[in-house]
């Protein structure tokens, strides 16, 4: 089977981008595997960001609702989140790896054959569970961005009447 695929035609401009982070495989009309690495977070500095968020808003009079529980999320999720992590740069190698193997090959009319790519997609898609919604690595993305929108919000000052969610 495997032989009768990689016989048929090659798909013309397919755009392959692999490197230590990222693997790209996408031709004009399809995209076969996309995943990129996302760069691993440090607790101590966002716990220095939530305590920055804290203290601006404190010194601009801003009120302060508790209710996301971001320090309490960093600190009970921290050790789920690194251990996932350690996954993903543990899978992300053999994900690389694979998409080399495909460029090697090229990929041909009736990829769904493609044994190779299809262990890449599957692995790929292993990646992309780490980010959904609920697990950890999630979790600890989205609490970065909410510091990193309250910085924002609050570098450019808000009313005292406002008030901010930590």
């Amino acid at each position: 089977m495997e032989n009768d695929y990689l016989s048929n035609p090659l798909i013309e401009d397919v755009v392959y981008e692999i490197s230590d982070t990222q693997v790209s495989i996408q031709s004009p009309c399809t995209g076969y595997v996309s995943y990129k690495l996302p760069c691993r977070l440090d607790k101590e500095a966002l716990l220095r960001r939530y305590r920055n968020v804290l203290a601006m808003a404190k010194a601009q009079g801003v009120k302060i609702s508790y209710t996301l529980h971001i320090r309490r999320t960093i600190q009970e999720l921290w050790p789920e989140y690194e251990a996932a992590c350690s996954e993903r740069e543990e899978l992300f190698p053999r994900l690389k790896e694979l998409a080399l193997k495909v460029k090697a090959r090229g990929i041909h009319y009736g990829a769904v054959d493609d044994e190779v790519l299809a262990a890449a997609k599957k692995i790929a898609w292993q990646l992309a569970a780490y980010e959904h919604g609920g697990k950890p690595a999630r979790s600890i993305a989205e609490v970065s961005y909410d510091l990193s929108r309250l910085e924002r919000q609050l570098a450019r000052g808000l009313d005292s009447d406002c008030m901010i969610s930590l």
